[in-house]
């Protein structure tokens, strides 16, 4: 072991004198310091348990660790970037008499980059909070570090609409051909097998930033597609096929700042259809029968048919007035569809007769706002709220689950700053329901039209030092 640390010493003073190096680092301590929740469940005889006031849970104090060092050679043409992370608390614990804590929810990552001429750069490893994203204000720079602290409690649910970065592992190509224009293409070395589907399931995006008027870009992921593809052949000739079901999708961006202090965010998303044979479906409602009674009992059915997800329409805004500004972004998704016209049984597939099977998937729209007060030049206020709203369904079903639901959220918290990357420390209160409701029946609690919803509420703390 004394060899081993000798020989890692010598290692990094020598690489500390051929590259200029940087480390920094990160803690972040989180917690809720009393929590509640008005959900309803029984004991066995079917009468109703109290509600008690709880405090911590996951992550009880520690969530977030991280050490990162960068660096490149003296004339910039290689370099590299890697990152320690430990998220979450960890726990004492042996596996065959050997402690396993240490391991825990622990993540290391990194990448090295080759930069032959100053319009291309080409590096292999990962960055695991993705690179060249276009969501503007919709994603991380909404509550910045407050989210990921958990004050408030963020659930990133704008991906649909705005594309949040490539976090693979593999190959990243750069392009800067010309001022303001930038290409960029992920290759995800780290899915192996085929060469045909490793490249088909790249991601590439062409951007451009104009002066005065913003960013633009135009975002594709690929994928295998929907493919049939001979799995094996018996001695009797009996053949089995294995299916591919991975459909691209795209991301139209953008990011307008040409009116002063107000930033506009637009975003479109589409994924193309899943379709063919071997689709696997999993409806609301039951389609087919799986224990033989002539009646159906299970939604989930592997078939012929389609699947296409919603389109999904995202706008998003941050008006910044100095002390005052506020943050808003809204995401709209429709026009999604299940069509299932034959299923698959022993090998072979039956036609529904006469009806086909679809689902229309309900419309979804989530809203958020964020307006933000600094008093001073350390103590800020924010007012967090937000609704998620999924339409009622209109199709035939289980009419007891078939229901509109309101979920929302409100977050009024304050923050301290004492260093000039970000606020240290965190505190609000957070209230929130995702608009399920639930009824007794016989006893238990279960989902229900008729039902009523459940709010939880918390006072989490954070608190956050960065070097």
């Amino acid at each position: 072991m004394k060899k081993l640390i000798a020989i890692s010493v010598v290692f990094a003073l020598v690489a500390g004198a051929a590259f200029a190096a940087d480390v920094s680092g990160e803690v972040i301590g989180a917690t809720d310091i009393i929590k509640g929740s008005t959900a309803k469940s029984t004991y066995s005889d079917g009468s109703d348990k109290p509600n008690d006031v709880g405090a911590g849970g996951f992550p009880g104090g520690l969530k977030r660790l991280r050490l990162h060092a960068s660096g490149e050679n003296d004339d910039g043409t290689f370099g590299g970037w890697l990152r320690i992370e430990k998220y979450g608390p960890g726990k004492v614990g042996y596996d065959d008499g050997k402690p396993v804590s240490l391991y825990d929810n622990v993540y290391l990552g990194g990448y090295a980059w080759w930069k032959p001429v100053e319009q291309v750069k080409f590096r292999l490893g990962e960055n695991a909070d993705g690179d060249f994203d276009a969501n503007g204000v919709t994603g991380w720079g909404f509550y910045q570090v407050a989210g990921d602290v958990g004050v408030p409690k963020e659930s990133w649910g704008y991906s649909s609409s705005f594309f949040g970065g490539w976090s693979k592992n593999g190959g990243l190509l750069t392009l800067t051909p010309a001022e303001g224009l930038e290409i960029n293409l992920g290759i995800p070395y780290s899915d192996g097998g085929k060469a045909q589907y490793v490249y088909m399931s790249s991601t590439l995006q062409i951007a451009y930033t104009a002066e005065g008027l913003g960013k633009f870009a135009l975002t594709y992921k690929g994928g295998k597609g929907n493919n049939k593809r001979l799995k094996d052949k018996s001695a009797a000739g009996v053949e089995t096929f294995e299916y591919d079901h991975d459909p691209g999708q795209l991301w139209v961006f953008a990011g307008l700042t040409m009116i002063e202090n107000l930033e506009i965010d637009v975003g479109l998303g589409y994924k193309l259809p899943a379709s063919g044979e071997g689709v696997e479906f999993n409806f609301p409602f039951d389609i087919v029968d799986t224990d033989g009674d002539g009646e159906p009992d299970s939604g989930k059915a592997t078939g012929k048919g389609t699947i296409q997800e919603p389109i999904a329409f995202g706008l998003g805004a941050h008006y910044n007035g100095g002390d005052f500004g506020v943050k808003a972004r809204t995401q709209v998704k429709l026009a999604g569809k299940y069509t299932i016209t034959a299923v698959e049984a022993g090998g072979t597939y039956v036609d529904f007769d006469p009806a086909v099977p679809s689902y229309k998937i309900p419309m979804n729209i989530k809203f958020d706002v964020l307006p933000y007060y600094n008093i001073n030049e350390s103590l800020s206020f924010l007012f967090s709220a937000g609704v998620d709203y999924t339409a009622k369904s209109s199709n035939e079903g289980d009419k007891e689950v078939d229901y509109a639901k309101t979920g929302f959220h409100v977050t009024p918290y304050i923050t301290i700053k004492s260093s000039w990357w970000a606020p240290n420390f965190y505190a609000g209160i957070d209230i929130r329901t995702d608009g399920t409701k639930k009824e007794k029946v016989n006893g238990k609690y279960v989902e229900s039209k008729n039902g009523g919803t459940t709010t939880n509420w918390s006072v989490p703390l954070g608190i956050v030092f960065a070097f």
